[in-house]
């Protein structure tokens, strides 16, 4: 039992030590309904392939010292534009159920852009309060840090 709990351990350091895995405390609304304030996440490093609907961290293109969370909408080589608060891509209206009407109140509006190979175009879930690509435009794959895997522990669940 002791060797056993001695292997698991030494695994564990490990895999946190490659930098495989790390974990993130929520700062702010941007996310929610799915993320909370607060809220302490896992993610990975595992970088290399991102799918529309990941949320990842980035390196705020203004702040580069401050760290940002958002959603994959758009993939590199792809054309985006969001004329009533809905995003199409290449044409077709994207379905976002992780959108809640109520923090899309302010439908905001974006010109048709393409995104070149490197770049994505990330969002809010919580649209009406998220800096994001709107603001920023396209963010390069280089200031993507790290892709969200669950939440750990969220401030709420201690009070039910």
């Amino acid at each position: 039992m002791k060797r056993n709990l001695v292997i698991i351990l030494v695994f564990t350091v490990t895999i946190l030590q490659c930098g495989c895995f790390g974990s993130y405390t929520v700062d702010g609304k941007s996310m929610l309904p799915r993320l909370k304030d607060g809220d302490i996440v896992l993610t990975t490093g595992d970088i290399e392939k991102m799918d529309r609907g990941d949320i990842v961290f980035f390196y705020d293109p203004i702040k580069p010292d401050s760290i940002d969370i958002a959603r994959v909408v758009g993939l590199p080589n792809e054309t985006l534009e969001i004329p009533d608060g809905d995003i199409y891509v290449n044409g077709e209206k994207l379905s976002e159920i992780y959108v809640s009407p109520e923090n899309n109140v302010n439908k905001f509006k974006y010109g048709k852009f393409a995104l070149d190979e490197h770049s994505y175009f990330l969002l809010g879930d919580n649209r009406d309060n998220s800096k994001d690509s709107r603001f920023y435009g396209a963010i390069q794959k280089g200031r993507i840090l790290r892709k969200y895997t669950r939440t750990f522990w969220n401030p709420g669940w201690s009070d039910e």
